[in-house]
């Protein structure tokens, strides 16, 4: 009976663990103070000209430490992921991106990479 009460409380108390999405630009967070151009995609007038794709998930993360659907939706203008024109904490021209998302503030999951290392 102690085993399947302490199994149990176990069990609970990692639904509670995992991470954040953290900010993801049209999806979680607007586009930083340019207009949306439709609800229901992450599209905005900064990369209105990309012609982005749905189809493809390559999320990025910005120096603005916005996490975006690609590079495409980021607005950037150069293969080297620069000159990305959505972000709004640089400069203009200055703005890059790295692969993959940004990480999340205050991930719980780090709890479980900590205590369960091999």
């Amino acid at each position: 009976m102690l085993v399947s009460l302490v199994s149990t409380a176990c069990y609970v108390s990692f639904l509670f663990l995992g991470c954040d999405t953290g900010p993801v630009a049209g999806i979680t967070v607007p586009y930083g103070n340019k207009s949306t151009i439709s609800s229901l995609a992450p599209y905005s007038a900064c990369n209105s000209n990309c012609k982005c794709q749905m189809d493809s998930f390559t999320p990025v993360c910005g120096t603005d430490g916005v996490t975006y659907l690609s590079a495409c939706f980021a607005g950037c203008t150069n293969m080297n992921l620069t000159g990305c024109t959505c972000l709004t904490l640089a400069p203009p021209g200055n703005a890059t991106v790295v692969p993959g998302k940004c990480p999340s503030p205050g991930c719980k999951e780090a709890f479980l990479r900590k205590n369960y290392k091999k």
